[in-house]
């Protein structure tokens, strides 16, 4: 009986590790998931401001090129 015991409280007591475990993983997992979120706003602000530029110049060569 001692021994279905200490099994059982080994048992239990692995089931609480991998659940402490995986708390961590989900929050290690959301803190990198927030940072390719920023990583991927702040390359949509330089895509859009290298297409206003792209812009500017052609406008600007259009003008150069009528003169």
């Amino acid at each position: 009986m001692r021994t279905f015991v200490k099994i059982i409280f080994a048992v239990v007591l692995l089931v609480l590790i991998s659940c402490t475990d995986r708390k961590k993983e989900d929050a290690e997992m959301r803190e990198r998931i927030q940072k390719i979120e920023e990583i991927d706003s702040t390359v949509q602000e330089i895509n859009s401001q290298i297409e206003t530029d792209i812009e500017e110049l052609e406008e600007a060569l259009k003008e150069l090129d009528s003169l």
